[in-house]
C-alpha cells in the first residue's frame, strides 16, 4: 500500500469560511440573541467549523444542547459547509467515486491518470466516507477516504462520524465500523 501513495495524492483545496463577526451580529440583531449559548455553557474548545454547526442547530431550534451531539446528529446542518480536494489517480478511482458517492467532480488527464477537484457539501463528504469505507471499494479509493476522514478530525469535524470506529486495515488505510 506504502506504493499507492506515490500514485494517488490528496490535497485540501476548498472549505466554506464563517464570517462569525457578521453571523453573530445578523442573528442577534434579528432574534434579540446570540447562537452560542450551547457553546459557551459546554465549554468545549471547538474547531469553527464544528461551533457553527452548533450555533445554527440554536439558532435554528432556540434550544441549548451539547454540541457534539448536536455535531453528531447535524445531518441537514452539514449541507451548509463546503470542502474540496485536489485528488490525482487511476482514472478507475473517479469512477469509484461518481458511482459510490454524490460529491461533484470536474478533471483532467495527467501523465499516469487523471487529477480533478472533487467537492461536496459536509453531508456529501460524510455519506462518502461512510460508503467508501464501509462497503466494498478499491483500494485506492478507500486510501484516498481514509485521508479525507482524517482531514476532518483534524479541523476539528470528528463529532460527525461519531457512530463509527475507524479499524486499520493497511498503513494509511482503514474501514470504518458502524458502532452497536
Amino acid at each position: 500500500m506504502g506504493d499507492l501513495a506515490g500514485q494517488t495524492g490528496v490535497k485540501p483545496i476548498l472549505g466554506s469560511m464563517v464570517s462569525w463577526a457578521d453571523l453573530l451580529k445578523h442573528i442577534a440583531e434579528l432574534t434579540g440573541h446570540f447562537p452560542t449559548s450551547s457553546n459557551d455553557a459546554y465549554n468545549y474548545k471547538l474547531s469553527d467549523y464544528a461551533s457553527f454547526i452548533s450555533s445554527v442547530n440554536e439558532f435554528r431550534t432556540g434550544v441549548v444542547q451539547n454540541p457534539l451531539k448536536t455535531i453528531q446528529d447535524a445531518n441537514d446542518i452539514l449541507n451548509h459547509l463546503h470542502f474540496g480536494f485536489l485528488i490525482h489517480g487511476k482514472s478507475s478511482l473517479f469512477f469509484t467515486i461518481l458511482e459510490q458517492t454524490d460529491l461533484k467532480i470536474t478533471s483532467s488527464r495527467i501523465k499516469n491518470g487523471r487529477a480533478a477537484i472533487v467537492t461536496g457539501t459536509l453531508n456529501q463528504w460524510k455519506m462518502a466516507i461512510i460508503n467508501v469505507l464501509t462497503n466494498k471499494s478499491t483500494s485506492e479509493a478507500q486510501w484516498v477516504f481514509s485521508y479525507c476522514f482524517d482531514f476532518f478530525k483534524s479541523i476539528g469535524l470528528q463529532s460527525v462520524w461519531a457512530d463509527y470506529r475507524k479499524k486499520q486495515v493497511d498503513s494509511g488505510v482503514y474501514l470504518l465500523e458502524h458502532k452497536k
